[in-house]
């Protein structure tokens, strides 16, 4: 599908995309549905945004008003959903996509309104728009406010009558039945406005998880350091001070607990003895500070458990040292292996100067993983980008499998089913078990 092009006047502005879009019908008439990378190509074309704008983080209004006709284009010339164009357009969500069409319907009816005005053509339209912009076109017909109305490019004291007052097929009674005629146009939205309700209460199930986990952890670290002030586990701050020390080279030597109001807050002791809060350290060493703890409480627990007669239990570790450098890597793996007598400690990694420090460290075995089995049924690469944007590849690269009852399933493969069916759902947290019945029923026929 391609779009007419614009006269240069006009190339900037947005507003003239409004009538030169081809109607659903004539591109139905034409072949088969645009992808959305067309479209964003097509807008491109007529707007002179680059389509790697389209996709960015950037909120110029120029790029702006060119991304709010891709959302409108790809809802009224596909079937694609709200979700679905916002994800496809630099991971925007549903909302966005909504705002951006509502602005672009407004203005097109406001558009037609103009052109029903006596002498008034499709540019003056259009300028109008462009210099008063909607909100100050029906403050200027609604104060007679002529002055105004004559700063629109091809409008002169007559037309600016015209547009003013009430006669023949004037813009004051067109202008006055915008607001009904919006209305009406927002509530044929309304199977989309409930669409886009299910996607917010999935949103909110997301969130409340999130803040439950949250908070459950908030009140473990508030316990955890009330308890860290007394007496009893005053020597697992000194076994961590001793493990941060060996960490950091020698720079951190020393953890303390201290009293600020009601609460206990964690403070780090540098070799000069000056004191530092948590939220004062870099990101490498709060790591390590983190790590020290840790590791003294399992050498505890590890203690307390070979003196009780109980079966000790192997420490496994992934990535841990991923924030270190080759030196406080080295001297981390000797911590670990000094961590307690009887300790078995396992630490997975895919960082080869971990790997290699490992190796270097006596008393250490390095085990290597096999590399991972080739993916069946690949397909090449350029026919894969080339239809990954529309979210569609020819050909079976992934069939459905037949589920029987029980079966797990990919909630990722789910959230792919349901798009495809017009189903909104959120990108993250946990899939409803009623979509997941849905989709294994589906997969079972």
């Amino acid at each position: 599908m391609t779009l007419p092009s614009t006269s240069n006047e006009h190339r900037t502005s947005y507003r003239c995309i409004l009538v030169r879009v081809p109607h659903q019908a004539d591109v139905q008439a034409e072949g088969p549905e645009p992808t959305l990378k067309a479209l964003q190509v097509a807008v491109e074309a007529v707007t002179g945004v680059p389509r790697r704008e389209l996709l960015s983080r950037r909120r110029d209004a120029t790029i702006c008003r060119a991304r709010h006709i891709y959302f409108w284009a790809a809802r009224n010339l596909t079937k694609r959903s709200f979700p679905v164009i916002g994800y496809y357009c630099g991971g925007r969500d549903h909302s966005t996509v909504m705002n951006g069409i509502n602005r672009v319907n407004v203005d097109r009816v406001a558009f037609e309104r103009l052109r029903a005005v006596d002498g008034v053509g499709p540019k003056t339209a259009l300028a109008a728009l462009d210099v008063l912009g909607l909100q100050g076109l029906l403050v200027a017909v609604a104060a007679d406010d002529l002055r105004a109305l004559e700063k629109i490019p091809g409008v002169g004291k007559k037309l600016a009558q015209r547009l003013a007052l009430a006669e023949g097929c004037s813009c004051g009674k067109q202008l006055g039945d915008f607001t009904t005629a919006n209305v009406t146009m927002l509530a044929a939205g309304a199977a989309d406005a409930e669409a886009a309700l299910a996607s917010s209460q999935a949103e909110v199930v997301r969130l409340t998880e999130e803040w439950a986990v949250l908070a459950l952890q908030r009140q473990m670290l508030s316990d955890v350091l009330e308890m860290l002030g007394s007496d009893d586990t005053r020597p697992l701050l000194t076994h961590a001070g001793q493990i941060l020390d060996r960490l950091t080279g020698g720079r951190w030597v020393a953890l303390r607990a201290e009293e600020e109001g009601a609460s206990r807050k964690m403070l780090v002791v540098r070799a000069d003895a000056d004191r530092f809060s948590t939220s004062e350290l870099s990101e490498g060493t709060a790591d390590q500070v983190y790590l020290s703890l840790r590791l003294a409480a399992v050498a505890e627990l590890h203690s307390e458990s070979v003196a009780s007669g109980q079966h000790a239990l192997p420490l496994v570790l992934d990535d841990v040292l991923m924030s270190f450098d080759d030196v406080r890597a080295s001297d981390a793996l000797g911590v670990l292996h000094d961590l307690a007598p009887g300790l078995q400690v396992i630490v997975f990694t895919h960082h080869m100067n971990v790997a290699d420090a490992a190796v270097a460290t006596p008393g250490v075995t390095v085990a290597r993983l096999p590399e991972p089995t080739p993916i069946s049924g690949a397909i090449d690469g350029d026919q894969v980008r080339a239809h990954a944007q529309d979210g569609a590849v020819s050909g079976d690269s992934n069939p459905r499998p037949a589920l029987a009852d029980g079966r797990q399933v990919d909630p990722a493969e789910v959230r792919r089913w349901a798009e495809s069916q017009g189903i909104n759902v959120s990108a993250r947290g946990r899939v409803q078990q009623a979509l997941i019945d849905q989709y294994r029923a589906a997969h079972s026929q």
